[in-house]
C-alpha cells in the first residue's frame, strides 16, 4: 500500500484587520496615560513624600527634646520607710506603709516632661496618706493616652474613690479624661493648668492650684477657661512658686526663676492636695 504524502503547504493564515489609532472602537479611548501625565504624578508622589519625611524627622526631634528627671526626683522613685513604691509596666505607685485612706490620686505628668520628675509630689501626697499612680505617657506626651487613667481601679481594687489630676498638658488631658468619665472619679485637681471642656454640669469637685512667678502657662487661656470649671471650684496658689516647681525637673523654658525651693513648693501643694481630698464628700 502506497502512503500518501502531505503536501507542504500551509492553508493561508487569516489576518486580523489592523486599527489605527483613528479608529473609533471604545478600546482605543482605555490606552495608557500619556508619558508626560506619569512623570508629574511621579514629582507630586515624591513631593509628598518629601513633606511626610520632614514632618516625621521634626517630630522625632521635638519629641526627643524632654525635660528629665533630676537626681533628687530619682531618688524619690525609691521606697521608704514611709512609702513603698511599687514599678509597674507604664506607671509608679505610691503607697502609703501606714494610715492609708480609702482614695487614689492618679497623675498626669505635664508635657516632654520625665514622669519621674514628680516622684517627690508623689512621696510628698503618700506620706500624707495618698495612694498614687505616677503614670509613664507616651513619648512623654499626655496628648497620646489621655484614656490611661482608665486601667488603674481594675489594678487597685482596693481603692474605692479616685481622683484624676494632673500638671500644664498632663492637667488639661485630666480634665479631658474627667469630662467623660465623671461618673466614675470623686475629683479633678489641675496644677498650672486649665481645662477646655466643660465641667460645670458634671458634678466633680475640681481643685485649681497656680504658682505665682509662672509664666509658662497662658494667663489669657487660664481666664478664659475658668468659665469651663464649676463654680464651687477651689483655686489655690503657691506663693513664690513657678510652673517647674510643680515637678523636679529644672526650670522650664519660659518659666521665671521661684523665690521658694522646689520641694518646698510640692510640700505644700501635697499638703493642698490631701487636705481638699480628705474633705471629698
Amino acid at each position: 500500500m502506497t502512503k500518501q504524502r502531505k503536501s507542504g503547504k500551509r492553508p493561508p493564515v487569516k489576518k486580523a484587520p489592523v486599527r489605527t489609532a483613528s479608529s473609533s472602537s471604545p478600546s482605543a479611548s482605555a490606552s495608557l496615560p500619556a508619558l508626560g501625565s506619569r512623570r508629574a504624578w511621579s514629582a507630586t508622589t515624591r513631593f509628598v513624600a518629601v513633606i511626610v519625611a520632614v514632618a516625621c524627622v521634626l517630630f522625632y526631634m521635638n519629641i526627643k527634646d524632654v525635660y528629665e528627671a533630676q537626681t533628687s526626683a530619682l531618688a524619690a522613685t525609691e521606697s521608704t520607710a514611709q512609702v513603698t513604691v511599687e514599678r509597674g509596666d507604664a506607671a509608679l505607685a505610691f503607697r502609703p506603709v501606714a494610715g492609708a485612706g480609702d482614695t487614689g490620686f492618679i497623675f498626669y505628668p505635664g508635657g516632654k516632661v520625665e514622669h519621674e520628675s514628680y516622684a517627690p509630689l508623689m512621696q510628698q501626697l503618700a506620706q500624707r496618706g495618698v495612694f498614687c499612680v505616677l503614670v509613664e505617657m507616651p513619648f512623654e506626651l499626655a496628648i497620646l493616652e489621655k484614656s490611661a487613667a482608665g486601667v488603674y481601679p481594675a489594678d487597685y481594687p482596693d481603692i474605692a474613690n479616685w481622683v484624676i489630676g494632673g500638671h500644664d498638658m498632663g492637667g488639661r488631658m485630666a480634665a479631658s479624661y474627667a469630662a467623660k468619665n465623671a461618673e466614675s472619679l470623686s475629683g479633678l485637681v489641675l496644677l498650672g493648668a486649665y481645662s477646655s471642656k466643660d465641667l460645670t454640669q458634671s458634678g466633680l469637685p475640681v481643685l485649681s492650684i497656680t504658682a505665682e512667678l509662672d509664666t509658662v502657662v497662658d494667663e489669657n487661656r487660664m481666664e478664659k477657661y475658668k468659665e469651663n470649671l464649676p463654680e464651687d471650684t477651689v483655686e489655690q496658689t503657691i506663693a513664690g512658686g513657678n510652673h517647674s516647681g510643680f515637678g523636679d525637673y529644672g526650670l522650664q523654658d519660659g518659666d521665671t526663676e521661684a523665690t521658694i525651693p522646689a520641694a518646698q513648693q510640692q510640700e505644700q501643694t501635697a499638703q493642698i492636695i490631701a487636705d481638699w481630698i480628705a474633705a471629698l464628700p
